[in-house]
């Protein structure tokens, strides 16, 4: 789901964040070629010695680090111009991270003094390539440099074999080149970092198509920089008065604020950083436009319900995002969607759940949806699963009310759900069931192809219809029932419960 990577501003399998870590990695590389110059700026601005220190460099780097030209001086402002990180030739020896020149406004020895200095990364060019399993071919890159820091194992992933193939309305699009434009503010201890006219290349279409172009990412780290310069980079401070630092981050902690501005996403959060990784204060926020590429690849690919959104009220989208015990790096991340009006096309499931409740959206292609907030889960490894979605189709009062919950996964667009019928709903269709009650019908299949036993579905109105007649009522008929309807019964009944307790 393209929309919620973005919102999480975290890798998928669970890592730091990626943003972060690249920060990470580029004032890292900065510190160890700021020693470097310090020893000898003069010899280090002949190519001889250039070259032979990025030889040093690379000696004791994973990756392959290049500068083209340097021009130093203990009272000059330091220029590199020509610099690239690859990947070991092992590897495959691709560029991941370049850019055309980095400019400091103070001269070397105020730099390796301490004091602040501001720099300019002209023309910086990131690979946003992906590996054929789905990871950045970037996120190895930054792993190589965390040697202190072991990797986590990804979840085994299932054989080929037993993965359907994804439908051709969900493939993934083929690795075309794809470009977004972006931009960057970080303050990073004494340094100021701008990024200009920079290009994020490689890109799958369906994140550009999500996120739109003119990225920009404003990302400070330190009390005295957030203070002193968040505010004029759209970053709020004022929570640092009132708030502390966790009392179970050990080693040295800092607060940090970001934010992520594009033409189409609006995303910021904030809080701590440790050795550990990072603590946020609350839920980061974010607030999607609607495309036609958001609903496509976002909410189509992790519900059945959902997969022909025409328009949402408003033109936004706004979520939460928060990482279990809102640390990174975290194996699950909570999307948060608040309440939303949307548009949606008469899809497969949804037209059939509809005609099992007469009059159910008339005959319509297009119906009018109202959901209530709900909760998404990504799961390490590429799951995502719906806690429970309830959405009224129609009016307010005279609309049908479904339910849905369970998990989708996004890549092969497989279905493991349930889509519960409410009690609203089957007193629609004639049926006197308590308020609480639900009956669940098992969705499984794909995204594009659900399965749903409709038979079955008629069935079970139909036993519960005469049984009523008979005089017994529906909690008498489900648990008369066999083992696996009492099952789904459970099931609704618990996701009802856990809706009430959320509300409270």
């Amino acid at each position: 789901m393209y929309s919620c990577q973005l919102l999480a501003v975290t890798a998928a399998d669970g890592t730091r964040p990626l943003f972060h870590r690249l920060v990470t990695v580029i004032g890292g590389g900065l510190l160890m070629l700021t020693t470097l110059v310090a020893l000898s700026p003069a010899l280090l601005s002949t190519s001889l010695g250039l070259r032979a220190a990025m030889a040093a460099v690379n000696t004791f780097t994973p990756t392959h680090v290049t500068v083209a030209e340097a021009s130093l001086g203990w009272r000059r402002p330091v220029l590199l111009r020509g610099m690239a990180v690859a990947e070991p030739k092992q590897a495959g020896g691709a560029a991941l991270l370049q850019a055309e020149a980095l400019r400091t406004t103070e001269p070397l020895w105020a730099v390796v003094a301490g004091r602040e200095f501001d720099a300019v990364l002209a023309a910086p060019r990131v690979s946003g390539e992906r590996t054929a399993n789905g990871d950045w071919r970037l996120e190895g890159l930054l792993q190589a440099w965390e040697s202190a820091q072991q990797r986590a194992q990804r979840p085994a992933r299932l054989a080929p074999a037993a993965v359907p193939a994804a439908p051709a309305e969900l493939a993934m699009e083929p690795a075309a080149p794809a470009e977004v434009r972006f931009s960057a503010d970080v303050v990073l201890g004494n340094a100021h970092v701008f990024m200009a006219d920079g290009i994020v290349h490689s890109l799958q279409p369906a994140l550009r198509e999500v996120l739109g172009q003119d990225v920009h990412v404003a990302w400070v780290v330190g009390q005295r920089g957030l203070q002193d310069k968040g505010a004029d980079m759209g970053l709020a401070a004022d929570w640092l008065r009132s708030e502390s630092p966790p009392a179970d981050l050990k080693g040295l902690v800092e607060p940090f604020a970001c934010s992520l501005n594009s033409e189409h996403v609006r995303a910021e959060g904030s809080g701590w950083r440790s050795p550990a990784g990072l603590r946020l204060r609350q839920p980061a926020t974010a607030s999607l436009d609607y495309t036609p590429a958001l609903a496509r690849h976002g909410l189509a690919r992790v519900n059945p319900l959902l997969t022909d959104i025409a328009a949402v009220e408003g033109g936004t989208l706004d979520v939460t995002v928060a990482p279990e015990r809102l640390q990174l790096p975290s194996e699950r991340l909570i999307v948060r969607m608040v309440p939303a009006r949307l548009r949606v096309g008469r899809g497969v499931l949804l037209g059939r759940a509809l005609e099992l409740v007469p009059g159910g959206g008339g005959k319509r292609a297009a119906l009018e949806v109202q959901t209530a907030a709900t909760e998404f889960v990504l799961v390490q490894g590429g799951a995502v699963v719906t806690r429970r979605l309830d959405l009224l189709v129609g009016s307010a009062s005279r609309g049908v009310h479904l339910a849905i919950w369970g998990e989708v996964d996004p890549p092969s667009g497989r279905v493991n759900m349930m889509l519960g019928l409410p009690a609203r709903t089957l007193a629609a269709a004639g049926l006197r069931v308590p308020p609480g009650y639900m009956l669940p019908l098992a969705v499984r299949g794909t995204l594009t192809r659900p399965q749903v036993d409709w038979v079955g579905a008629y069935q079970q109105l139909a036993a519960l219809a005469m049984q009523q007649r008979a005089g017994v009522d529906a909690e008498a008929v489900a648990a008369a029932a066999p083992a696996p309807l009492r099952d789904l019964v459970a099931s609704g009944h618990r996701q009802s419960a856990e809706r009430q307790q959320d509300s409270k």
